[in-house]
């Protein structure tokens, strides 16, 4: 299961969204929950024509939080991937992913370090480092993985709480903790 949170990212949310579409690992569905936007977000939703796709609206604002963990309640794969509206993935980025989290069983987080693009000049640098196994301590110390580049095992975000509602940010960090007394991690470049 994808799941992509937006609010008023109109200019921003449909390449996300096409970024999703074109994986070549195609058997997934994609949750996009659009969290009170009051811009034209709703109107690039509504242009977006896949069957995998399921847009789910909430009323008003309620922050990330609460918008990921709607799309945890409506996911039904045993993985779930965030994307955040403005970030994209690779076309082989699912396939990829899910084929090393297969070969680590024992993981129920499987990640990647992120490339940032600089937009007007094209360039780009990796971030993040590689921690492998069990990483409460290193996340203790201020290390913290991009939630764009994490599959994590639907059945332990349930198993946790999903995320707290009352974070406005940082919701990613306190996520990775609870996960993190629970399961080992699983990082590949």
């Amino acid at each position: 299961s994808v799941a992509i949170s937006t609010w008023n990212r109109a200019h921003l949310v449909g390449r996300a969204i096409r970024s999703a579409l074109a994986q070549t690992f195609e058997d997934f569905e994609l949750l996009v929950v659009d969290d009170g936007s009051t811009d034209d977000t709703p109107d690039v939703l509504a242009g977006v024509d896949d069957r995998r796709l399921h847009r789910v609206r909430h009323q008003r604002n309620h922050g990330i939080s609460r918008t990921r963990n709607t799309a945890v309640g409506l996911a039904r794969g045993e993985w779930l991937a965030f994307l955040d509206d403005d970030n994209e993935w690779t076309p082989d980025y699912l396939e990829r992913h899910l084929a090393f989290a297969a070969s680590r069983p024992q993981a129920g987080v499987a990640y990647c370090r992120a490339r940032l693009r600089q937009a007007p000049t094209g360039s780009e640098r990796e971030l993040g480092q590689l921690k492998q196994g069990r990483v409460f301590c290193d996340l203790v110390e201020g290390w913290n993985p991009y939630v764009s580049s994490a599959l994590i095992r639907r059945a332990l975000v349930v198993e946790a709480g999903g995320l707290d509602e009352r974070l406005r940010a940082t919701e990613d960090r306190d996520l990775w903790m609870r996960l993190a007394q629970r399961t080992e991690f699983a990082g590949m470049p």
